[in-house]
């Protein structure tokens, strides 16, 4: 059984579960808004409140409730070698305010995220406008060998990562190859 709480990826993963603590907060307290102002008038602004309030609410129970307790029964699991691989410090390089490559793992730790790179069958991005003014959000969608539902990591540094892209995505095929060339498991 691995020391998993004490990783420093388990670790950042519990600071980022702490910020969604403050978008349940602030889901309450928008939805409470738009449910007080309707005692005063019926209007758009107050659904939107409310709806805006219960969308915070779900997304900061959701990491809260369940993405954090399936990555700590994950990373209970791992084996003692993968749990090595991962390392006592974070790697100094992280990639894109998102990534961070270790021996054999891709983490994102804002996403939850640990992937073995021989797990790793396709990657590919894609991008969802987000405002009327044509402000975009981008995402690496990776998809899983063993039939797992493909992951999708929000990219915070987009504009980088779209000058570098192919880089990127080359440097985690090799780190895949090589994990499984080498036959580790």
């Amino acid at each position: 059984m691995s020391d998993y709480k004490n990783n420093w990826f388990y670790i950042m993963c519990r600071k980022q579960n702490a910020k969604n603590v403050i978008y349940i907060i602030v889901g309450v307290i928008l939805f409470l808004v738009g449910i007080l102002l309707f005692t005063a008038v019926i209007s758009v602004l107050n659904v939107l409140l409310s709806i805006l309030g219960i969308l915070m609410i779900v997304h900061g129970a959701s990491s809260l409730f369940s993405k954090l307790p399936k990555l700590g029964e994950m990373m209970q699991r791992m084996s003692r070698d993968d749990f090595a691989g991962l390392g006592d410090l974070p790697p100094q390089q992280m990639y894109y305010s998102t990534f961070y490559c270790t021996e054999r793992y891709l983490c994102a730790p804002a996403s939850y995220t640990l992937i073995r790179y021989d797990k790793i069958k396709n990657m590919s991005t894609y991008s969802v406008t987000i405002s009327r003014a044509g402000q975009k959000q981008y995402f690496l969608n990776i998809e899983f060998t063993d039939g797992r539902p493909a992951v999708d990591i929000n990219i915070k540094d987009y504009g980088t990562f779209l000058k570098e892209a192919d880089s990127f995505m080359g440097m985690i095929e090799n780190y895949r190859v090589r994990l499984i060339t080498n036959g580790s498991n």
